[in-house]
């Protein structure tokens, strides 16, 4: 019988004389000290039904408290202040409880209570608690500022082990740290609490285990019970380990324990529920028996995977995978077999599962998470895609980097076969010895391993590397990936140097990094991570050299509430003194590691990340380069700004990038999500966020930081006041509208006031008068405007749902600003039903200018529940709401339709506020690519209110319809095409370009606020964004965090013209003259495609009508004697019209206009122009010519270098017109817009002209170019002086030490090393000349591959690392050209090769073109000096032909003819200065010429000893 431990709530009089009657065992008893809080705790929380709400707090501190020093604070919804507070009152005794409740509780709750409450015990599962002493946090439950759910139905007791609180109620909150969870409405354990002081799972010596139960009587027994269970080891899973015996299984934790899968073990822990699995909590190892034997598992149907067989081993035959979840690291697949559905969990993505495919078996543990059950595969040989084929072997651990030594077993899927395997590298199908036991690795080891099956036939051989080190390194915590190969095990003895500190939310972070001296040189992998310390008990500087003890894990620091589901995670240390973590100081002031260099050549430009992070490749994918750059010490040259400061953090583009916004920008597209942009986080935050930087605000480098990641990005932390100091004011300004009033035409305007309210706490006067001032100033007055985010009078404050003063307030304060008296036009939502700020109840509504617009009378007003209709050319409620019941709108604003009059007019205006994009996941997010949940709901708002116009449109075809507001989505985006349809026109698309934004976000210039109208409008409505708020910060008088839009709409009837009499006919056809003077009364001109008139027509009479195609390429000038002439252009393309002189006239049919100049007195206000349709319309685009934006600078350069200029920062056009470049010298890339300049000594000017196809303007710069400079003497300094054969093994020593590239990375360093200087997206082919594009490399016709001038076979080194892809004498050459060379010597005379002109090829040899003649002797003379005895071959020159496979080459003679022949060039030079670049070291016969002939003529090549 086990005895049962006394509760601590028993006084201490009643404890004293227990002690004294107690019968003291014959055996010695171990004496402990009672434990003692610290403070008061927060030891028990209910969040059940209805309002079945609790608070326990408990006393463990030895002596009464007085609770009236005592408060008690819930943040409800996300607060950052305290919602409701509560202040104690009374005594509490050491020992004793106290329960608050609330007072509607179940009398379950309230029999144990000692206070009832309705206001702080009036909480949700995601509103924290906050428990503090005297003004002083002591405890907390929650993360304040969070809306994580980490308290709905449930009852959670603190554990035994906690005798000090929370203080820190900003940090995280991880509630399987502390607490143990109950089921919803679990009552029992309130009033009593136990503390003992012990840490879970904390080794020692094992106690009384108690009675061991099997695990199916275990799986039927209370949550909180203390168990004792025996079985054996099933799986060891990331977050569990599995236990079973014959009767069931059962999830154990902590992960740590020091058991194998096969072990049997007897564990005593507590029994708890994690979102609906029962685990062995701060489970204890009480005996281990080692390799008792790995359970088999039991076969059942898809159908059956539920909770009888939960954390059982199973196999389920013929499953099916239809689809898949993924995140970072993890991937969840639905599965069929046939019976029934499950989803296999893939929980580190290394499984390769594709959906799709049909597996003969998946075996696994069944696990439940919340309402699913899942199989979870230990590894790829529980995987059977076809049983019939040979499994792979599997080693366990997988290939890696271990302390000290590792134990490593292999397994495989196949029956009755055995495993083979090597550990020197060599083929265990030859040399292989049989596995049997675990393989005791003590250095670094090839693992390769082979199945033999019975039928003695072998499968694939599999490879597994193992690195042993005495202490690990930063690299090898890091991994190769997204993921830490060490994720949840405790490392010790990493060191690295102190490079940051920085707190958030009360704790403190530091990012340590790897001496340079002990980089690993993998740019894959990171060299820096990040320490969490807590209240950090470690006092770290920067430059602290340090030695680290603690937990690795995947933790997003810092963001939103769901960030650890949403958001890529950041690789971290635990070095927690309170949970141990351990940190040691080795040395102090110890100089930082060299910052890692970040700029255009190596951050991608295109691409985040692959499908669902199935690739890892930093040079193709931003997230992987930032994930291996994670932590690390950073630096960037100049960038500039593409969006204002907001919360501390920028976001930019390196300076040459291009962009495309009026203010210097980058446009989100649909097939582009910028992932160029590099995004600082600025420290400290808080003054920060007074730093007042715009859109196209520029920063001199070099910026120096570390990598971090918050808040969905990557960013580097870096100081406030360096970048301070390095920032220049762009030319961004606040705009006011370009629409020219007109007093007959309607002006409506859409603006997001960004939670605007009567509360002056949260919307301050100096907000109410920016708002105004736009309106007034920006906007001139506009008759209708369309608000979006007004809040109710107390904005978050609670009270009712009403506006009127909130709306009030705005109207006074345009009317301050020297504005008109607006009226509003508003109805009240139900109160908390329309989503934005808790209490606030954001809605939408209009202003109108009652002097010049009126609401249309004799409607009922509308309320908040009914929908408004449209019958006989009327709404049915003025203004009224759009299908408010419906459940697309939940938790989201109802449009608003209001009916106004205007001259006569009727105009339907509808403004809308969609849902959010909360609950899409971020660009740069753990869920790839990401998922746009949000957009579903807009969907079916789009589709209701385009139904509500369907439905105006069928009874009134002529209905003027505008709909406006902030959709919350883009125009290319599926709710936006939707609500168009077929019936409206979304004006934001007839918007230049650069000006199409009226929002930024993280650095991507965007559309948000559209306006709409109806069909019958569009030819006479014009558009403005006004950019004043989203290229700014509120320190540049930004009001909200959106621009306005704003349209004008003429309504003037179509003129139906009176048909003229025609008195002469034109019909150009084929026509070519100087030019063509009209000047008849009454003429029609048709001229087609074929004409062409030098000088243009002249048009002088009275009336002309002109079609044809040929008016496209023409241009016409209108010149009349008098007033009123007529033309009517009948629609037709008019590539270019003039008009000349100040006598008005009219256009009729003018729309398509491309380009219209007025000259000699000319002015379009004394034009009328009409369209097709008979309808009023502004002046066509009148061409405006490119600009210079920023002179191009003098340049500089060596000999043989390239200068690249990104044209597109230069030039720009008023009328955003596309730009082509040409320039005097260099060459254009007029896709990218680059000039491209490799020039020869001496002094240049160049010339670059920009043009829009008819207007241009031209910039010119300098270019000094000065010699060459060879390597100072430093790099050669031990061959200075030297000759002959002394010359030859001094330079062999000196550059036989350089990288050595793989044959496949020789692909990217040629398309360096050759790149066409005229044309940076080709390569030179070697010896045919030809430029040829990069993407063109492969083994086809066609193709470019890779040249070994120094043949590889001879030497027979072929492709091998060193020789075979040295690429000092690896070149591009076309693949027939190379296929025609083969391995020939090199010698003059033989046949024309065909598609190389000057190259000839004999029997035995090959003779190139006089141009590389030269390239070719001094390849081959570097690679007879670096290749020498000792080497991988020893390489010679001879003067020989057919050297075969001998290690030589010929002739020396010839090559010494050719290197006096050909001399280095620009282009060799510029070679050898990448390759050094790439590889290490130089070409000294490029270098030096001259010792040429001091190797190879001061000695015979016969005489010449080799270089040792």
């Amino acid at each position: 019988m086990r005895s049962k431990r006394w509760r601590k709530r028993l006084n201490g009089f009643l404890a004293s004389s227990l002690a004294v009657m107690m019968v003291v065992p014959t055996v010695p008893a171990i004496v402990k000290a009672e434990s003692v809080a610290t403070d008061l705790l927060i030891s028990e929380y209910v969040e059940g039904s209805s309002f079945n709400k609790a608070i326990e707090l408990y006393n463990g501190t030895g002596q009464t408290v007085n609770l009236g020093d005592y408060t008690l604070e819930l943040y409800a919804n996300g607060a950052t202040t305290a919602s409701q507070k509560l202040t104690l009152s009374g005594a509490l005794g050491h020992g004793e409880t106290y329960v608050l409740y609330h007072n509607q509780a179940a009398d379950g709750i309230k029999d144990k209570g000692n206070l009832a409450n309705s206001s702080v015990i009036n909480f949700n599962g995601d509103d924290p608690l906050v428990l503090k002493k005297s003004g002083t946090v002591i405890d907390s439950i929650g993360q304040v500022g969070s809306t994580a759910k980490w308290g709905v139905d449930v009852t959670l007791v603190r554990n035994g082990s906690v005798t000090r609180g929370d203080s820190n109620p900003g940090d995280a909150f991880n509630r399987d740290a502390e607490w143990t969870a109950y089921p919803r409405d679990t009552f029992d354990h309130l009033g009593s609490h136990e503390m003992d002081g012990t840490t879970p799972g904390e080794p020692g010596e094992p106690g009384d285990p108690g009675d061991i139960s099997t695990i199916g009587d275990v799986r039927s027994k209370a949550l909180g019970e203390t168990v004792t269970i025996k079985g054996t080891v099933a799986a060891k899973l990331k977050n569990t380990i599995s236990v079973q015996d014959a009767t069931g299984g059962i999830a154990v934790r902590p992960t740590s324990l020091n058991v194998q899968i096969g072990d049997e073990v007897t564990l005593t822990g507590k029994l708890a529920d994690y979102r609906g699995l029962l685990q062995l909590d701060n489970a204890t190892i009480v005996e281990v028996t080692k390799d008792a034997g790995t359970p088999e598992p039991l076969v059942i149907t898809g159908s059956e995977v539920g909770e009888k067989v939960e954390s059982q081993l199973v196999t389920v035959h013929n499953a099916i995978l239809s689809d898949v979840q993924a995140g970072s690291g993890w991937s969840n697949y639905l599965a069929t077999d046939g019976t029934g559905d499950f989803i296999v969990r893939d929980e580190t993505a290394t499984l390769g599962l594709t959906v799709g495919t049909a597996y003969d078996s998946i075996t696994g543990i069944v696990q439940q998470f919340d309402n699913d059950y899942q199989i979870i595969p230990r590894s790829t040989v529980d995987v059977v895609v076809d049983s019939s084929a040979i499994q792979p072997v599997v080693a366990s651990p997988g290939s890696g980097t271990f302390v000290g030594g590792v134990k490593v077993s292999l397994k495989t899927g196949t029956s009755g076969a055995e495993i083979l395997y090597t550990l020197d590298g060599t083929s265990p199908i030859e040399n292989g010895a049989t596995y049997a036991t675990p393989i005791d690795i003590q250095e670094d080891t090839t693992v390769k391993a082979v199945v033999k099956t019975d039928d003695d036939r072998f499968g694939d051989i599999f490879t597994f590397t193992y690195t042993i080190t005495e202490a690990l390194q930063i690299h090898d915590i890091q991994g190769d990936g997204h993921t830490s190969p060490f994720d949840g095990q405790t490392v010790e003895g990493v060191e690295g140097i102190v490079t940051y500190k920085y707190e958030l939310n009360g704790s403190t972070y530091y990012h340590i990094q790897t001496p340079d001296d002990k980089r690993d040189g993998n740019l894959n992998t990171s060299e820096a991570i990040v320490l969490y310390s807590g209240r950090d008990a470690w006092n770290l500087s920067v430059g602290d050299l340090v030695s680290v003890k603690g937990k690795v894990s995947e933790y997003a620091i810092d963001g939103y509430a769901d960030r650890q589901e949403t958001d890529l995670k950041t690789t971290q240390i635990n070095v927690r003194d309170d949970q141990g973590g351990k940190v040691q100081i080795l040395e102090r002031n110890v100089p930082l590691p060299t910052p890692f260099m970040i700029n255009e050549e190596n951050l991608p430009q295109h691409e985040i990340a692959s499908h669902q992070f199935s690739e890892f490749d930093p040079t193709k994918y931003a997230a992987d380069f930032w994930e291996s750059r994670e932590a690390m010490l950073v630096q960037v040259g100049n960038v500039k700004a593409v969006g204002p400061q907001e919360h501390g953090d920028l976001v930019t583009v390196f300076e040459n990038a291009e962009t495309e916004t009026l203010n210097g920008g980058i446009l989100l597209k649909e097939d582009d999500q910028n992932a160029e942009r590099v995004q600082f986080r600025l420290e400290p935050n808080g003054p920060a966020r007074d730093f007042e930087v715009a859109t196209g605000d520029r920063f001199a480098g070099p910026i120096t930081g570390v990598v971090g990641y918050s808040f969905q990005n990557y960013k580097i932390y870096t100081s406030l006041s360096d970048m301070q100091q390095a920032h220049s004011k762009g030319d961004a300004v606040p705009e006011k509208t370009t629409i020219v009033k007109d007093a007959d035409k309607l002006t409506i305007a859409s603006y997001n006031l960004e939670n605007f309210s009567n509360n002056t706490k949260t919307t301050s006067n100096d907000k109410a008068k920016k708002l105004a001032r736009a309106f007034v100033q920006d906007m001139q007055n506009p008759d209708i405007i369309g608000v979006t985010e007004v809040q109710d009078n107390n904005g978050p404050d609670a009270g009712d749902s009403r506006a009127n003063q909130s709306y009030e307030r705005l109207i006074q304060a345009i009317v301050d600003a020297g504005g008109v008296k607006y009226e509003y036009v508003n109805i009240d939502p139900v109160n908390n039903e329309d989503g934005g700020q808790p209490n606030a109840n954001i809605r939408v509504g209009f202003l109108y200018n009652p002097a010049r617009v009126s609401l249309t009378e004799g409607i009922p007003h509308g309320d908040a529940t009914t929908a408004v209709g449209y019958e006989n050319g009327k709404l049915t409620q003025n203004p009224g709401r759009i299908a408010p019941n419906d459940p697309a709108f939940k938790s989201s604003r109802k449009p608003l339709a209001a009916q106004f009059d205007f001259q006569g007019e009727s105009v339907i205006a509808i403004v809308n506020h969609w849902n959010s994009k909360g609950g899409d996941t971020p660009l740069f997010g753990s869920i790839q690519p990401p998922v746009y949940g949000s957009e579903v709901q807009r969907k079916q708002i789009a589709q209701l209110v385009y139904d509500f116009v369907s439905e105006i449109k069928s009874d009134n075809p002529e209905a003027n319809i505008v709909s406006l507001g902030d959709f919350n989505d883009f125009q290319f985006a599926e709710p936006l095409k939707i609500h168009e349809g077929s019936l409206m026109t979304n004006m934001i698309n007839h918007v230049d370009k650069a000006d199409r934004y009226s929002y930024v976000y993280q650095g991507n210039s965007q559309v948000l606020d559209h306006i709409l109208v109806s069909n019958n409008l569009a030819d006479q409505t014009e558009i403005d964004i006004l950019h004043i708020n989203s290229d700014f910060t509120d320190m540049a008088g930004r009001a909200s965090d959106h621009d306005p839009v704003m349209v004008q709409i003429g309504f003037e009837a179509p003129v139906v013209w009176d048909p003229v009499p025609i008195k002469k006919v034109y019909t150009l056809i084929n026509e070519h003259k100087k030019q063509i003077m009209i000047a008849e009364p009454s003429v029609s001109v048709y001229m087609d495609a074929q004409s062409s008139l030098k000088d243009g027509m002249y048009l002088k009479g009275d009336y002309a009508e002109l079609t044809g195609e040929g008016f496209k390429t023409n241009t016409v000038i209108l010149q009349p004697k008098k007033k009123g002439l007529i033309v009517d252009m009948k629609g037709t393309e008019m590539g270019h019209v003039i008009v000349e002189g100040s006598h008005p006239l009219e256009i009729r049919g003018a729309e398509n206009i491309k380009r219209i100049d007025f000259v000699k007195g000319a002015d379009a206000s004394n034009v009328i122009f009409y369209n097709s349709k008979g309808k009023r319309i502004g002046v066509p685009t009148v061409n405006n010519a490119p600009i210079v934006t920023k002179p191009i600078p003098n340049q500089e350069a060596k000999a043989g270098e390239t200068i690249s200029i990104v044209l597109s920062g230069h030039f720009s056009d008023p009328d955003g017109d596309k730009l082509t470049y040409s320039a005097t010298k260099g060459t254009v890339d007029l896709n990218k817009n680059v000039l491209t300049l490799q020039l020869e000594e001496g002094s240049h000017i160049v010339g670059v002209t920009a043009t829009d196809g008819d207007k241009s303007v031209t910039a010119s710069f300098s270019v000094i170019v000065t010699k060459a400079e060879v390597p100072a003497d430093g790099y050669y300094k031990n061959a200075i002086g030297k000759e002959g054969q002394e010359l030859k093994a001094a330079l062999h020593d000196i550059i036989s030490d350089h990288r050595k590239l793989t044959y496949a990375q020789v692909w990217d360093a040629l398309k360096e090393t050759d790149q066409d200087p005229n044309n940076p997206n080709n390569v030179i082919l070697f010896y045919s000349g030809e430029s040829r594009s990069k993407d063109k490399n492969g083994g086809n016709v066609g193709d470019w591959n890779r040249e070994h001038v120094w043949a590889k076979s001879h030497g027979n080194f072929g492709t091998s690392i060193g020789p075979g892809t040295d690429i000092h004498h690896l070149r591009p050459t076309d693949v027939q050209v190379n296929s025609t060379r083969g391995n020939l010597d090199f010698d003059y005379g033989g046949s024309a090769v065909k598609g190389c002109d000057g190259c000839f090829r004999s029997a035995n040899s090959w003779e190139p073109p006089d141009r590389v003649k030269g390239d070719v002797a001094r390849m081959l003379f570097y690679m007879a000096t670096r290749y020498e005895a000792g080497d991988k071959v020893d390489l010679e020159l001879n003067e020989l032909l057919n050297n075969g496979t001998n290690p030589y080459h010929g002739k020396l003679s010839v090559l010494l003819e050719w290197h006096e022949m050909d001399p280095v060039d620009a282009f060799e030079m510029n070679r050898n200065n990448v390759i050094e670049q790439l590889q290490g070291n130089r070409n000294p016969f490029i270098d030096h010429p001259e010792w040429v002939q001091s190797i190879w003529k001061k000695a015979g090549s016969n005489d010449l000893k080799k270089a040792s």
